[in-house]
């Protein structure tokens, strides 16, 4: 590897996805919800070029920025819910399905849904209960109105709520938001999937197209739409891969996050003589902090990519990801110091490209078609020219594949098992068989033996009888012979 100086990008391959060539023409209203306040207008139109082939993906103005938040606290929506209208902040989560809000005080929260107060609020009778790696929360099922005021203020439809009576570490201090918004399909809503997610209910009601956007940091200008990457994702070590604006980290698998912080470090101790990083910084557990006029630290950090396997054979697409994403700022006691946290995790299952990424690109879920398209967005403002800047690259001429992990066929592998299945059995049947084969020859032998035994007594005792005979009839002839004579 190269040395950093001369070397602007650090090309690792660390996720494949599937990247679906199909065009997407909106001809009905599309929710747009932007993630921080918009600098420049957008573009009369977002175009894909793919090829020679030019398609037209979206032509509507930009609606009022709508969403607050912060990667590690979570991007919210506000929510007006209920008859009359109770305003509420819901965490925006592409990765879930379910809408649940406060409906008991919590200490970490300012506001909840008060339902007794609502005069279209029907309780439906249904406990949910949801599980996360960290938290949980359980709650009541219902029906109310809903309107997104800042986005559709005069659309209001009935949505599928969930009443949170109870929850433990799933809100957040500081974080301003009182419920969670998921966007995903029914098919991971909780308890099942007949419970009707909002946005299903939204498209339903309204002539709201099937599609909705999210940009964390302003609206795209001059966006080039490159592609669209199907949502479930390929097999990357056997796991899917997904979009999941809830999720704060870039998570990966561990055999692809071990390479990756491998790489980093090496990059960084040829970059700099005295690497002082802590060993807790690449699990989250630790920060790097600067002081004063040191140099940034995501300054001397490499530039990550995304590779995007195309249908068509050996191209793909490629998302840039600059170290200043993957990098957190945190905040601290100390105003003298600013500090980072690192911005990738490994996973247990699959792999998450969370919010740290989401942030450099204009993001289109396209639930109709379902795939999820990648823009170039205008927050790259917000990187210095130093840095570079997020940007999404293709079609380029690259087998994504050749840097994946093979999985082994599956029929292969499933006579292996089979095989060993067999084996196995056959050696549990064959040991009680050997069992009984060493015990009968063990018992043939100790007969032998006992036999061997017998006859030699009864012979001794043969011979003892003869004897005796012969002694008692030499003894009756000799009186005979006297006499005689």
């Amino acid at each position: 590897m190269a040395d950093l100086a001369t070397v602007v990008n650090l090309w690792w391959t660390l996720l494949l996805l599937h990247v679906c060539m199909h065009s997407v023409v909106v001809r009905a209203e599309i929710l747009r919800l932007p993630l921080h306040t918009a600098v420049r207008r957008v573009n009369d139109g977002v175009r894909s070029r793919v090829g020679e082939r030019s398609h037209n993906v979206l032509r509507r103005s930009a609606p009022r920025d709508n969403i607050g938040g912060k990667p590690g606290l979570g991007f919210y929506v506000e929510i007006e819910l209920g008859t009359p209208k109770q305003k509420l902040n819901v965490l925006v989560d592409t990765g879930s399905s379910n809408f649940a809000v406060a409906a008991s005080p919590n200490s970490l929260i300012t506001k909840y849904f008060h339902k007794d107060q609502s005069q279209t609020y029907r309780d439906l009778n249904r406990k949910v209960y949801v599980p996360y790696t960290q938290g949980e929360w359980r709650g009541e099922l219902g029906e109310d109105v809903a309107t997104i005021p800042t986005s559709h203020p005069n659309i209001s439809v009935t949505v599928n709520v969930v009443s949170i009576t109870y929850s433990e570490e799933f809100f957040l201090n500081e974080s301003n938001w009182q419920g969670i918004l998921g966007l995903a399909y029914a098919d991971i809503a909780r308890p099942d999937d007949t419970v009707e997610p909002f946005f299903a209910s939204l498209v339903d009601q309204t002539d709201v197209a099937n599609i909705f956007t999210l940009q964390l940091c302003g609206v795209p200008e001059n966006v080039v739409h490159t592609g669209t990457t199907d949502v479930t994702g390929t097999m990357y070590n056997f796991d899917k891969t997904i979009v999941d604006s809830g999720t704060t980290n870039l998570r990966l698998p561990a055999r692809v996050f071990d390479k990756l912080t491998s790489l980093i470090y090496t990059a960084l101790t040829k970059k700099m003589e005295n690497v002082t990083i802590p060993t807790d910084f690449w699990s989250g557990a630790d920060m790097i902090c600067k002081e004063g006029t040191v140099e940034e630290p995501w300054v001397k950090f490499p530039t990550l990519s995304i590779i995007l396997n195309g249908t068509e054979p050996g191209t793909g697409f490629r998302l840039r990801i600059s170290p200043k994403q993957y990098l957190r700022h945190v905040e601290t006691s100390n105003k003298k110091e600013t500090c980072y946290k690192f911005g990738v995790a490994s996973s247990d299952s699959g792999s998450v490209i969370g919010a740290v990424v989401m942030e450099g690109f204009y993001v289109v879920f396209d639930r109709e078609n379902q795939t999820v398209g990648f823009a170039k967005s205008s927050c790259a403002y917000e990187f210095e020219f130093a840095t570079p800047a997020p940007e999404v690259e293709g079609p380029i001429r690259e087998v994504a594949t050749d840097c994946g992990y093979v999985a082994p066929d599956n029929n292969n592998l499933a006579l292996t098992i089979a095989a060993y299945v067999l084996a196995g059995l056959c050696v549990l049947c064959l040991t009680p068989l050997a069992f009984l084969y060493v015990y009968y020859r063990c018992r043939l032998c100790f007969a032998n033996t006992t036999k061997n035994d017998d006859s030699e007594l009864l012979e001794d005792r043969t011979d003892s009888s003869e004897t005796d005979a012969l002694r008692e009839e030499a003894q009756q002839g000799e009186p005979q012979q006297g006499q005689d004579s």
